[in-house]
């Protein structure tokens, strides 16, 4: 969001606090139409149209450009890069923005795809292996684990899923920049934190999934990042 650019005209300033305003007014619960299947804790909210994306094929790319533009793109800037998000509500449309900004990257590109495995809670390996071939594991994706085939640029930022060295700030959460993209691991720099700068290595982890839903335990072997 443009909130700490300091070129800002009055009008732009004075919308983004109107913006803000609602979005607190929406999460202290004055804003909506009870719904009648649930009027204790479920609300209608009409969202004004200066909120919304355009519904054509232009209204992502517009999006992308008022946040991450040209400019910045072209010459990948830390300092920028700090500044800068667009919060989804789904991951299937996180998934698209990140592909389309990579694309828009004009950067040395690779692609990594994972090795997934169902382990069978009792001892019918066999049978769970027919039943969830590798192409089905590699079309699932789960909140926690980075995608199937990750693919990544040289400059664009990332975020740490795991916890790798909780003393280093090495740990879930972290924001980095992608410094090199190399076979068998990942070197980047930490850009928030106490440790802003350290370079660090990303290994491929063994990754765990399970789900009470799963008659059996998910399994990938990936570089433990996605792009945020």
């Amino acid at each position: 969001m443009r909130l700490l650019q300091p070129n800002l005209s009055n009008t732009e300033k004075e919308n983004i606090k109107t913006f803000a305003e609602w979005l607190l007014q929406i999460g202290d619960g004055n804003i909506g139409d009870p719904d009648d299947s649930d009027p204790q804790n479920t609300s209608w909210v009409k969202i004004p149209d200066e909120y919304c994306i355009t519904d054509n094929k232009n209204g992502l790319s517009n999006l992308i450009s008022f946040i991450y533009n040209d400019e910045l793109l072209r010459n990948l800037c830390v300092l920028q890069l700090q500044q800068k998000a667009i919060v989804c509500p789904k991951n299937e449309t996180v998934d698209i923005i990140n592909k389309t900004i990579i694309q828009k990257i004009n950067k040395e590109e690779r692609t990594y795809t994972c090795c997934d495995s169902a382990i069978p809670y009792n001892n019918d390996g066999g049978q769970t292996e027919l039943l969830y071939p590798a192409e089905y594991l590699n079309s699932q994706n789960f909140p926690s684990l980075p995608p199937h085939v990750l693919t990544l640029k040289v400059g664009v930022p990332i975020i740490l899923l795991r916890n790798l060295n909780i003393a280093g700030d090495v740990c879930n959460g972290t924001w980095m920049i992608t410094t090199q993209l190399l076979t068998r691991h990942i070197e980047a720099e930490i850009i928030t934190g106490t440790k802003v700068g350290q370079k660090v290595h990303l290994p491929r982890i063994n990754l765990i999934h399970k789900d009470n839903v799963l008659p059996y335990i998910f399994k990938r072997v990936q570089h433990p990042v996605n792009t945020p």
